[in-house]
């Protein structure tokens, strides 16, 4: 009896040993972690495992000593523009900066996968551990890799819903009633990161990530000003509209997306619907003095006399300028209608159009895969001004060709390219339509 007494009180003291010594493994390694001693916390991690073998801290340390591993600083000279994060600015003689000292990341990739190799199989694991998905999103992002970043983002948003939220978190701890929320700010973290590096495939990328965000949560202003402010880019006013509205109905009295209505409707051309809204704004107490104050400044903006640009740089300084800048993917929304050149853009830079929207019929004419972008204006009564001017895809971007009105009642067919302007003939008779200059153009072989 004695014995078996003995052995049970050993088997108990044993498995409390075993009990402390995985958990003193777990606060050494932590610690030598944060110290930046990977040696030592490679052994510890060892012993750990060795202790605790399958175990799902085990794998998350593993993970984070090898994320730990493949990066390194260095210390960099070079241009400002090279620059990121806090640096040591150096200037020349008049006091202009000229370039900078500052700590630069490297990564070692075989490293990197390893570590992704390992939460990657912690994920299989564990499906319903939080922790892990968002450990691998951040280090994701500290790689700038967004696609990586939303396709963990959309699995989350998509397993949420398949589960009903069941998610736990470090030792499998459930999140209790603070799991959506967990979920919805992870998300949103990620979505702002992503617009934060400004690109249009991150631009895409975002777009679908809120997209997804506001199917869970439909009531997040923030999310709808995002995907407003995407549709603003894309200049898709009406769109952006939209989801302003939603977002003000959601989250009335917010600043921001009152502004954001506001703004939209100087965009969309009206005016006076957007002083409107901006003195609403300026005189309602439950805004702040800063959101008064932009109020104000766009009152100013939207009473500014704005002078009225000349045809002739018009036709050939501005349209030739805007269609250099226009890239393909975005001919359409710029050029399918005259409102973002004729009236958005002059407004924005503060000067006007010779011609109202009206004035302007806009005729597109597909030429093998391509799509022109024809403009007929109001008959010219002086030379050279334009009566048609053929936005035309070039090289990613758009040039034009115009029909010019010359002397004795002749047109003729010019270009402007890098600030010559050039003809190529008389004709003695207009086009009667889109379709048959772009027919001419291609006959005397500008297409």
């Amino acid at each position: 009896m004695s014995t078996m007494r003995n052995l049970l009180l050993t088997t108990v003291l044993t498995a409390c040993t075993l009990l402390a010594a995985a958990t003193d493994y777990r606060t050494q390694f932590n610690e030598l972690l944060a110290a930046e001693k990977f040696n030592a916390a490679d052994s510890v991690l060892t012993l750990w495992e060795a202790e605790s073998p399958g175990d799902a801290e085990v794998m998350i340390a593993k993970f984070n000593l090898l994320f730990n591993n493949s990066r390194f600083t260095i210390l960099m000279l070079g241009a400002e523009s090279e620059m990121t994060g806090e640096y040591l600015a150096l200037n020349d003689s008049l006091g202009h900066t000229v370039g900078g000292i500052g700590q630069h990341t490297q990564w070692n990739d075989s490293i990197y996968n390893a570590a992704i190799n390992v939460i990657d199989s912690a994920i299989v694991q564990w499906p319903d551990r939080l922790d892990m998905r968002w450990g691998k999103a951040k280090a994701e992002s500290m790689r700038e890799h967004w696609t990586e970043v939303a396709d963990i983002v959309h699995a989350v948003l998509d397993r949420s819903v398949e589960t009903n939220y069941a998610w736990t978190w470090t030792d499998r701890v459930s999140l209790g009633d603070s799991v959506a929320e967990a979920v919805h700010n992870g998300a949103y973290d990620y979505l702002r990161m992503t617009l934060e590096t400004q690109s249009d495939e991150n631009l895409s990328i975002a777009d679908s990530l809120a997209r997804h965000i506001i199917e869970l949560y439909p009531n997040d202003c923030f999310t709808l000003n995002v995907i407003g402010g995407i549709c603003v880019y894309r200049q898709d006013f009406d769109g952006a509209l939209h989801y302003f509205t939603r977002a003000d109905e959601t989250c009335p009295g917010d600043a921001l997306t009152a502004l954001n209505i506001a703004y939209n409707h100087i965009l969309l051309g009206n005016e006076e619907k957007a002083l409107e809204l901006y003195t609403s704004i300026a005189d309602n107490p439950i805004y702040d003095n800063d959101t008064h104050e932009i109020a104000r400044k766009m009152i100013t903006y939207i009473n500014k006399e704005f002078d009225e640009m000349k045809p002739y740089t018009y036709f050939f300084n501005y349209l030739p300028g805007i269609a250099g800048m226009t890239t393909v993917e975005t001919g359409a929304e710029v050029l399918s209608t005259p409102e973002t050149l004729n009236s958005i853009y002059p407004n924005y830079n503060e000067f006007k159009s010779p011609f109202a929207d009206s004035d302007i019929t806009v005729t597109p004419v597909t030429i093998g895969d391509s799509t022109i972008y024809v403009w007929k204006f109001p008959g010219p009564t002086e030379m050279p001004l334009c009566l048609y001017v053929a936005f035309v895809p070039k090289d990613g971007h758009y040039i034009i060709y115009t029909l010019e009105r010359s002397l004795n009642n002749y047109w003729v067919i010019g270009s402007m390219k890098e600030g010559t302007h050039s003809n190529y003939g008389n004709i003695p008779e207009s086009p009667t339509s889109a379709n048959e200059f772009v027919n001419l153009l291609e006959a005397i072989k500008l297409l």
